[in-house]
């Protein structure tokens, strides 16, 4: 019943967005752009409406939409016309069989994969979840501001939008890769409207679409295949107004100019440095027309949500740019010893063959980078950038044997960035190049450098599409063989990385896509059952999506604590106002970023820990907590052994495990139906393990445990603890049963078990883990054995 009302509200949006396409619209391509507005506009604005009154669901959705949708239906009567497909000749039907192949490849990870990268469980998709359960897209209470402060069109109209019927992510997500063979489209239509021949302009979006980092972005909910796709659009119209000579076309092709650059601002907020430009760009060639230009862009700016959101950040932080803190962080500073650094550096972005397997080459290649950069300054460190922090990342160039960024679509966006600089005209060639060459600069220089998320690299893509349609017109007719030889050569290796992960995510359990889907939070999980209201203490980056219960529909809501030192009457409030039923601290330390202060964590800890109304349920997860409001009792599922694919370690009635409840350093290993783990040293690389017990008591953990490598002597020291008591010891010299007593408390226990010694030297055969105990099998038994 679900997919049958998405089914409807997307046939009404198609029906309006064809019918505005169809009066206004003159000839395919225009109407494509134009119905492509048109339902982009329909889901933010039916969002706003609904929001003010929480009753953004679906019915209220369905309603509102058949309301203002049915009466311009009847009233305009729209012509039902059976649409012509356009002729294609051999390089375009082989490019769009290569774009075909791309999305095609892309669809299993995107319906199948879990959400695993760490800006789609930290706001791209949270903050989908959050709407849903405020039934309202307005400012919520949240420890990490990019899920309100962030342009949020992309992630409204073509993933909360399946979602909020289906609640089912995949549905979402499916549609939101869409933006890969869009964004191609709409570099093909820009070539051949900037005057590229039919051949040139075909090979130029298949590249566009076989690149590394377009297939790479094209599987994640980010948005910016479809902020390309709109500044395409923008660009396309702007040509459009170029080419007609005649005064009364001009205002209405400036007016879906402004419309689709709107969009991709609301798409991707570092789009707004386009705006300036295209702004001049309208001023100096159409004066007279201008004002059909802001139109456009003030009513888009109203329909898709862009406005919503720069007055939401005003209201809340003070600037249109939302949290003046986090966006100092993110800027580059503007100093020149800085600005020579970046300039150096990002000439490399491009230098990115497609394939390179002689390695005395790409050594030379990466010498003379390395050459490059220390002559230029570009080797020097900038702020952040700290080899022994994961992020931002530390800087550094070096060429593989594949393209890892835009290959060969990237070396064509150089050349047009190379080319727009000899003779520029008052043409649509030079204004297209205008806009993509102030984005492609600003963007560069105003981002912070942040290597670790391929930053600003990845946000170079629209700049990337509008370069690489504009040299596409000064290329000769591309012979058959050489274009279909350069796409399958950037695209080859690509496709296959790409049906490669395809058949892995397609062949991994529904259990093991679950943990993966369900980290950082998947201990606590598999022990709050749905239905549940959860208070979370997270961090700034906190990724709470899958506090949500994704897989199980979205069935338990998420409340945030926010960036707050203790309270303990705001605490109440919020306990009583939402009725919290879990209390969840995602790091008990509360480090904090650069751009906010500090918290004293001290006390919320104690008050936590000495709240009359929780009880804590202990975790295996290093620094996470979990307080019930009452009795925890036993998850939703239990187990009698552990891992379930390769038991180690086994519970007799009555106690039992929870489903993530075995921790060990390294993967278990299994060989000849036997299963062992290995201990390093010290607790970090010791056993960790949740037992449930019905009733306090007495019970024993038997571990077939033998001394490993990395020390001379035999004897290994074994210290366990139950709880986080007293910590109790026993020597190990050789090959031995160990039985260790535990005072387990009613409910779920955590035991711990490490190795005392300091490892002496590397384990043989090049291992670099610390060897020091092979635990070969044990199981806990009630009573003292």
């Amino acid at each position: 019943m679900n997919w049958l009302l998405l089914l409807c509200s997307m046939s009404l949006a198609a029906a309006l967005a064809g019918e505005v396409a169809r009066r206004t619209g003159r000839g395919a391509a225009e109407r494509f752009w134009i119905f492509s507005a048109a339902l982009a506009a329909q889901p933010p604005l039916l969002a706003q409406l609904l929001s003010p009154f929480h009753l953004l669901a679906s019915g209220p959705w369905l309603f509102l939409q058949a309301c203002l949708t049915l009466p311009l239906l009847f009233f305009f009567r729209p012509h039902m016309s059976r649409p012509r497909l356009p002729r294609l000749n051999l390089p375009e039907a082989a490019a769009a069989l290569l774009i075909a192949a791309a999305t095609l490849a892309n669809l299993p990870l995107v319906a199948k994969a879990p959400i695993i990268s760490w800006d789609e469980k930290n706001y791209h998709a949270p903050r989908a979840a959050h709407w849903m359960q405020a039934r309202s897209i307005q400012y919520f209470e949240t420890t990490n501001e990019r899920e309100n402060s962030y342009s949020a069109h992309a992630e409204l109209t073509w993933f909360f939008w399946p979602l909020l019927f289906t609640r089912d992510a995949a549905a979402g997500r499916v549609l939101f890769s869409l933006g890969l063979p869009l964004a191609a489209a709409g570099v093909w239509l820009l070539a051949r409207r900037l005057g590229s021949p039919p051949a040139a302009a075909a090979w130029g979006a298949a590249l566009y679409a076989v690149t590394p980092l377009s297939l790479f972005l094209a599987r994640m909910l980010k948005p910016d295949h479809w902020s390309a796709f709109f500044l395409c659009g923008c660009a396309w119209w702007l040509a459009h107004a170029f080419d007609h000579e005649n005064d009364h076309d001009k205002p209405r092709a400036l007016f879906w100019s402004g419309v689709c650059l709107a969009i991709a601002c609301a798409s991707r907020s570092h789009l707004f440095v386009a705006l300036p430009v295209a702004v001049l760009v309208v001023l100096l060639a159409f004066r007279p027309q201008a004002r059909a230009f802001v139109a456009g862009l003030a009513l888009a700016s109203v329909c898709s949500g862009l406005a919503f959101q720069l007055a939401a950040n005003w209201t809340t932080y003070g600037t249109p740019a939302g949290s003046p803190a986090m966006a100092a962080y993110y800027s580059n500073p503007l100093q020149a010893s800085h600005l020579a650094v970046v300039a150096a550096r990002a000439p490399l972005i491009f230098l990115d063959p497609p394939y390179l397997p002689w390695q005395p080459l790409r050594a030379a290649l990466n010498s003379a980078a390395a050459a490059w950069l220390k002559l230029t300054g570009g080797a020097r460190v900038l702020a952040g950038e700290d080899p022994a922090r994961v992020w931002p990342g530390a800087y550094s160039f070096q060429l593989g044997s594949q393209a890892a960024l835009y290959s060969t679509a990237g070396f064509l966006a150089l050349a047009g960035l190379l080319a727009g600089l000899r003779r520029p005209r008052r043409d649509a060639r030079t204004a297209v190049w205008l806009i993509g060459t102030s984005l492609l600069l600003f963007t560069l220089l105003l981002i912070r450098w942040q290597s670790a998320d391929r930053i600003p690299h990845r946000f170079l893509l629209p700049a990337v599409a509008l370069l690489l349609a504009s040299i596409l017109p000064r290329c000769p007719r591309l012979p058959f063989c050489l274009g279909l030889f350069l796409a399958l050569l950037t695209g080859w290796r690509p496709l296959g990385e790409t049906w490669r992960l395809s058949r892995m995510w397609l062949t991994t359990p529904s259990a093991t896509l679950a943990d993966i889907e369900y980290e950082p939070f998947a201990e606590v999980s598999a022990l709050v059952p749905s239905g549940s209201r959860i208070l979370l203490l997270g961090m700034p980056s906190t990724r709470d999506y899958p506090l949500f219960h994704p897989r199980a529909g979205f069935t338990r809501e998420v409340y945030h604590w926010g960036w707050h030192n203790w309270e303990d009457g705001r605490f109440r409030s919020l306990l009583a106002r939402h009725r919290i039923t879990h209390v969840v601290v995602e790091d008990d330390h509360f480090p904090t970023p650069d751009w906010l202060q500090p918290l004293d964590a001290g006390p919320i800890r104690i008050a936590l820990d000495t709240a009359p109304e929780l009880e804590r349920v202990a975790l295996l997860s290093p620094r996470q907590r979990l307080y019930s409001i009452g009795p925890a009792g036993l998850p939703p599922a239990t187990l009698r052994a552990l891992p379930e694919a390769l038991p180690l370690v086994t519970a007799e009635t009555p106690l039992a495990f929870p489903a993530a409840g075995l921790l060990t350093p390294w993967p278990v290993e299994s060989a000849g139906g036997a299963s062992w783990a290995w201990l390093g040293s010290g607790e970090e690389q010791g056993l960790r393990l949740a037992v449930f017990s019905p009733a306090p008591g007495q019970a024993t953990l038997s571990l077939d445990a033998e001394p490993g490598f990395c020390r001379r002597s035999p004897l290994r020291t074994i210290h366990w603890r139950v709880n986080g008591g007293s910590t109790l010891s026993t020597p190990v010299e050789a090959r031995t049963r160990l039985r260790l007593p535990l005072g387990l408390a009613a409910g779920r226990n955590v035991v711990e078990v490490w190795v005392a010694e300091p490892p002496e030297f590397p384990a043989p055969n090049g291992d670099t883990r610390a060897l020091l105990l092979r635990l070969h099998g044990g199981g806990v038994q009630p009573g003292v054995n």
